[in-house]
């Protein structure tokens, strides 16, 4: 499989695990599904200023696709080594996109499973097939 697949399985297993962590919070209360949903966005913007502005491959090079066009299109590029705020940054969101719905989700430990292994596998596939860590300087010096 081609990175850019990997990519855009691992994007799509993110996007299912929140809507199913909506979806959970929704049967709680839709005020709650929507602002895991605004959250969520906001983060995952978050994470795209914090890390994939400075990733060699933005644009139409990004494995998955979406967040490399808006790290290219809307956000100034940085340039530099990824910095322990951009790691924080990146923290941050995951923080809130991953572990907000635990308390709904652990209700209905089925859902709270799924949510989990699709979670996991797509971070696998980020880590080991899509984003592979580079910095800017690494990737400078490789081109």
């Amino acid at each position: 499989m081609t990175r850019r697949l990997h990519g855009r399985i691992a994007l799509g297993l993110l996007f299912v695990a929140a809507a199913l962590a909506a979806y959970v919070l929704y049967g709680s209360s839709p005020a709650h599904a929507t602002g895991y949903v605004l959250l969520s966005a906001a983060s995952a913007m978050l994470m795209i200023g914090a890390f994939c502005t400075k990733c060699p491959e933005q644009g139409a090079g990004c494995a998955h696709g979406v967040p490399g066009m808006l790290a290219e299109r809307f956000l100034p590029r940085r340039t530099g080594p990824y910095t322990a705020g951009d790691y924080a940054a990146v923290a941050l969101a995951v923080l809130v996109i991953v572990l907000l719905p635990q308390a709904w989700l652990v209700a209905r430990p089925g859902l709270f499973v799924v949510f989990w292994v699709l979670v996991g596998v797509a971070a696998i596939e980020i880590r080991t097939c899509v984003c592979l860590l580079y910095t800017s300087d690494a990737a400078d010096e490789e081109r």
